[in-house]
């Protein structure tokens, strides 16, 4: 699991991310490059120095990566995965529940036992 805290998450709120097991030792081996005393995994290097992403700094690379493999019209955008993830995980049976935990939205009124009823890693 990836956990993130609420002030790390578009909804203000904590999350819990299920992980492929393979990702474990990548990540791993990712944590042990020490980048400028830093403790992200991930950083943009640029004229503006060593940062972490943000929403517009990932804007750029994923058009210009839509526009290598000619998806320019419409451009798809990044939040499309999470859609396509959503789909995908309706269409293979995933309780809508855990879905809508993994996804971090919540569209439908949930009852008292899904609201109170915690879901296990």
């Amino acid at each position: 699991m990836i956990l993130l805290n609420a002030e790390d998450t578009k909804e203000g709120r904590p999350k819990r991310i299920p992980i492929h097991l393979d990702l474990i030792a990548i990540l791993k081996e990712a944590m042990k490059a020490n980048f400028q005393e830093s403790d992200q995994v991930f950083l943009i290097k640029d004229s503006k120095g060593n940062r972490p992403p943000c929403e517009e700094s990932l804007k750029d690379p994923w058009c210009r990566a839509m526009k290598k493999v000619g998806l320019t019209d419409p451009c798809p955008r990044f939040d499309d995965l999470r859609h396509t993830w959503r789909a995908n995980a309706r269409g293979s049976k995933v309780d809508w529940v855990i879905a809508e935990k993994i996804t971090g939205r919540s569209v439908k009124k949930l009852t008292v036992n899904e609201t109170y009823g915690d879901i296990s890693d």
